[in-house]
Parts: C-alpha cells; sequence; structure tokens
C-alpha cells in the first residue's frame, strides 16, 4: 500500500512567496509498516508516520526548489530506518542517538525535464554514516535534523551537475 504525501499547503506557501522554481515532489510511501524503524516513544504510530511523510516532504521539496525551472521529481521511499535506537531504560522506552545507530532510507527516484525526458533515475540507499559529525545547531532544533541532514547531502552530491545547469 502507498501513502501520497500532500503538499498543497507548502505549494501554496511558496506561490505566495514567488519561489517555486521546480516542480513539487511527488513522494510515496511504499509499505510504511514493513519499514525497519520508524517508531516514536512518545507518539502513536500513525501521527509520527503523519509528522515524518510531512516534515520530510516539506524538506525534499525546499531541496528541489534547487533544481531547474520545469524539472518533476518523484521518490518512492521503500525503507526508513530513523537515527538512534528504541532501548528500555530504567522502565522507559527512550531513543538512544549514538554514532552507530546512523539513519538510512531506501527509495527509487526519477528525475524529468521540462519536455518529460528522463534526466536521472536510481535505487538508492542513502547512509548518513557520520550524522553527528559537524551537526547543524539550525537543523538540531527541527523535526528529524539527521535525517534532513542525510537527504540534504545525498541531494547536493546526486544533483551538483543539474544544479549548476541552472
Amino acid at each position: 500500500m502507498k501513502t501520497h504525501t500532500s503538499i498543497a499547503a507548502v505549494l501554496l506557501s511558496f506561490l505566495a512567496l514567488g519561489q517555486v522554481n521546480a516542480m513539487p515532489v511527488d513522494i510515496s510511501w511504499s509499505d510504511a509498516d514493513k519499514y525497519r524503524d520508524l517508531r516514536s516513544v512518545t507518539e502513536t504510530r500513525a501521527s509520527f508516520q503523519q509528522r515524518f511523510y510531512k516534515e520530510i516532504s516539506k524538506h525534499l521539496n525546499e531541496l528541489s526548489q534547487s533544481l531547474p525551472h520545469d524539472y518533476k521529481m518523484s521518490i518512492d521511499v521503500t525503507n526508513v530506518d530513523l537515527a538512534g535506537r528504541i532501548q528500555l531504560v530504567k522502565g522507559q522506552q527512550i531513543r538512544v542517538v549514538k554514532d552507530m545507530y546512523y539513519p538510512n532510507m531506501a527509495f527509487k527516484y526519477k528525475l524529468l525535464d521540462k519536455s518529460g525526458q528522463l534526466v536521472a533515475s536510481e535505487d538508492v540507499q542513502v547512509k548518513g554514516t557520520n550524522f553527528l559529525l559537524n551537526s547543524n545547531s539550525r537543523m538540531r532544533n527541527e523535526a528529524f535534523p539527521h535525517e534532513k541532514k542525510m537527504l540534504t547531502e545525498w541531494f547536493k552530491k546526486e544533483f551538483t551537475q543539474v544544479i549548476e545547469k541552472k
């Protein structure tokens, strides 16, 4: 089962600010019940997943603004493993974040140019193995900072040539 994240509110806010360069990223979340670790110790599974989908969708759409005008990207997320591990400590479940518990995501993406020609397509396994090094203090106060940092680094590395053509 795929869950599509609605990004209408994000798009409307970008349109109001006149900042839309690229088309929105179409994101689907395949078989979310089978993801390795998309759990919270404080929220229901459904509300936590929806908050994660919203935050990551918004972040990917912000990243896509650096792509050339009218490019379209679609992403099908097939696995999520959040930074840290949930452990029982003194009778309470907490998420313990250590270097060895790095975030990673698996997904397939396609990037199309304005004429609909395939620019790039790949099955990706993104790993944030150095996620605790050089942590951005701005992102630390956001939801899912380690996952966002990992995706930002992947996006910049993957699409540098496409962005430079802009």
